[in-house]
Parts: C-alpha cells; sequence; structure tokens
C-alpha cells in the first residue's frame, strides 16, 4: 500500500481547512463513500470531488505544524 504525503503552508486563522480535512478522514476512513462539492451554486465555478471510504482513499495521519513567518 503505497501513501502520499501532501503538505501546504496556509494561512488558515479560524482552522477550517484543517477541520475539513479532519472531517473527511473521519467520514472516509470507515468506510464511507462520498463526493465534496466546491461552490455548488456557481455552474461556472462548481467542482465535485469523490472519495472512495471503501479501501481506496484512506487519510493514515494528519499533523499539523505552526509556523510563523516575519
Amino acid at each position: 500500500m503505497s501513501y502520499k504525503l501532501i503538505s501546504v503552508l496556509v494561512r488558515d486563522q479560524d482552522d477550517s481547512l484543517e477541520k475539513m480535512i479532519e472531517y473527511i478522514r473521519d467520514k472516509s476512513n470507515p468506510g464511507h463513500s462520498f463526493p465534496v462539492i466546491v461552490d455548488p451554486k456557481d455552474s461556472e465555478y462548481r467542482k465535485e470531488f469523490f472519495f472512495d471510504g471503501d479501501g481506496s482513499f484512506f487519510i493514515k495521519k494528519i499533523k499539523v505544524k505552526e509556523i510563523e513567518i516575519g
């Protein structure tokens, strides 16, 4: 089984991105499959991503490190 390490440097003052990724992990890891839809009401920007929680998609670990940038 191979995994990918994806790092994102982000300013996320209310932890929205972190919470969204944790929620996707919590719902998909037990085997639940679902789409995540970005901007569903605007057809010009609407984009759908599908997470197959039946084994092919699995978030192994979420690590958050705070970094101060001058």
